[in-house]
């Protein structure tokens, strides 16, 4: 048959380099942050 490598996302709870780094190492091809961007300037999140 016919083999894919499927990309293992990991998301939620990520807050540092060192997550990413040990979700790397645990296999995960890449990460998901949305929150940790929430409370900077550049996000468009209502301050209220």
């Amino acid at each position: 048959g016919i083999e894919r490598e499927i990309p293992l996302i990991a998301a939620g709870g990520i807050s540092s380099h060192e997550d990413i780094e040990r979700l790397q190492n645990l296999g995960a091809s890449a990460v998901q942050m949305g929150t940790a961007f929430a409370v900077t300037q550049e996000c468009d999140a209502d301050a209220a």
